[in-house]
């Protein structure tokens, strides 16, 4: 049974990759971390513009585009945050292009007050363009 689930999978991976034919698409690689831990029942919200790389530089005008992004964070308990985030492109590298991100994490915190935090961020990410999932 495990090695049908995998089979899908990795079916299902292939095809997107092959499926997807956009020329570029951007990501975010920010982390924007809170200032400190986050204690349990508190939330934070940021937006911001900044330039996004492009997955494929050398199909577009430019290596970044400008682009705008959103997180929210929510604390679970104290030291365990969920975090949902998107962006999406606002340059003119691929007109007629609407290509935008997703991404889904959890932040850790592994030890206590201290100097230096300590932690685990394992995220996941997916890339769209054109409106269909072109990779992830």
């Amino acid at each position: 049974m495990k090695s049908i689930g995998a089979a899908a999978l990795g079916s299902l991976l292939v095809s997107i990759s092959l499926l997807g034919c956009t020329q570029s698409l951007i990501y975010s690689p920010f982390a924007n971390l809170p200032p400190k831990p986050l204690v349990q029942g508190q939330t934070q919200a940021q937006a911001g513009v900044g330039y996004f790389p492009e997955t494929r530089p050398h199909k577009v005008p430019n290596e970044t585009a400008t682009g705008g992004e959103a997180s929210f964070r929510f604390a679970i308990c104290d030291h365990f945050t969920l975090q949902g985030k998107a962006w999406r492109d606002l340059s003119d590298n691929l007109e007629r292009e609407n290509r935008w991100g997703a991404s889904l994490s959890i932040i850790a915190m592994l030890n206590g007050p201290s100097h230096f935090r300590v932690g685990l961020m394992p995220t996941a990410a997916f890339v769209f363009g054109h409106g269909d999932l072109q990779g992830g």
